[in-house]
């Protein structure tokens, strides 16, 4: 099983300068004005990146809450039509993934 807390597991060293050279390629080859993180599994060298990039660094994860959320203020949802409904559904779970944290 994978450990969130610490994805990385040791390998820092090798990882970090990887992703921030690969980043200054973007910024400068292409032109990125900023950069996000392409997975949650990455998640830990935000902070790192965050320092050691010139552009803002976004974090995949809270991006994509934040978009949830907006869309659900917009009272904007996926065509029925599309995506039907469950035919069962798991509010127990959904009730558990809106729970915040105390």
């Amino acid at each position: 099983m994978p450990d969130p807390e610490n994805l990385l597991g040791g390998k820092e060293k090798d990882v970090l300068p990887m992703l921030r050279y690969m980043g200054m390629r973007c910024i400068e080859e292409d032109g990125a004005e900023v950069i996000c993180i392409g997975s949650t599994t990455t998640h830990q060298a935000v902070p790192y990146l965050r320092k050691a990039l010139p552009v803002p660094v976004i974090n995949p994860g809270p991006l994509s809450y934040k978009l949830a959320e907006m869309l659900v203020a917009l009272g904007l949802s996926h065509r029925r039509k599309a995506y039907r409904r469950p035919d069962e559904p798991q509010l127990d779970m959904l009730t558990a993934m809106m729970k915040r944290p105390p």
